[in-house]
């Protein structure tokens, strides 16, 4: 036992206070392929000194939905004008497009742990296309006489006329702050490495479209279509984690 105490701490010693790699400015440089909740992306990596290294990179994650169904308060104008409340089939397109900026920082020189901070450029993007449909599926169309009404949604009138609108719901300013941590090294030591990596990214207030034009509906209007709001809040603050595989060029 002690003489397994003593390797143990002369490994630590060693770990400790050995002779770091030269990480003078821009002398090496990696290429990593990423896997994270923002996408998937690619990364270079270069160091500043033995503490900081540097990161720059692109991450896309493009995803969407089947068709389904949303409730508005729809009131009485659209059963007078169908002769039936029609459903609101919406389908989601999901999009978050981003570059980045990262520092990692190195307590230890020679520790693979460290602590990460900067931004992301881009932004996040939702999309709802939809349309009013029969309880067939098929879509909506009005009774003789009658021209398209409006949905209402938090106290504001939405335009269906032709039965079809679409939302944009964009979220963000175009930079958002990230802080995180990690295991594994930008910059490696030998020609392959792993990386693991859990932060968040704070990506603000959202700004809501409806075929382009800017809807100025509050957190409490948005609550109305199905607690979408506490998705919002949500996505606000995004988690990230993030997986890479590492090379190192030279």
């Amino acid at each position: 036992m002690k003489r397994f105490l003593f390797i143990l701490t002369l490994a630590c010693t060693t770990t400790f206070f050995a002779k770091s790699q030269d990480y003078s400015l821009f002398n090496h440089l990696n290429v990593s392929l990423r896997i994270s909740t923002m996408g998937i992306g690619v990364e270079a990596a270069t160091p500043i000194n033995d503490y900081f290294r540097a990161r720059a990179g692109l991450d896309i994650l493009s995803t969407s939905t089947n068709y389904f169904d949303i409730s508005f308060d729809y009131g009485n104008n659209l059963y007078d004008a169908f002769g039936y409340v029609p459903n609101y089939c919406v389908k989601l397109n999901f999009g978050m497009y981003h570059g980045h900026l990262l520092a990692d920082f190195h307590p230890i020189p020679t520790s693979i742990f460290h602590i990460t901070a900067g931004v992301f450029l881009g932004y996040t993007k939702i999309t709802a296309d939809g349309y009013l449909a029969d309880s067939n599926g098929n879509e909506a169309t009005l009774l003789p006489g009658y021209e398209w009404p409006h949905l209402e949604w938090g106290g504001r009138m939405i335009d269906v006329t032709g039965g079809r609108t679409k939302f944009d719901l964009q979220l963000g300013l175009p930079v958002k702050p990230y802080v995180g941590f990690g295991l594994g090294r930008s910059i490696t030591k030998s020609r392959l490495g792993f990386k693991f990596e859990l932060g968040v990214l704070y990506q603000g207030n959202y700004v809501l479209k409806q075929d382009g034009h800017k809807q100025n509906f509050n957190g409490t209007d948005i609550n109305e279509l199905d607690d979408v709001g506490e998705y919002m809040k949500w996505l606000k603050v995004w988690p990230i984690v993030n997986v890479q595989l590492t090379y190192r060029i030279f």
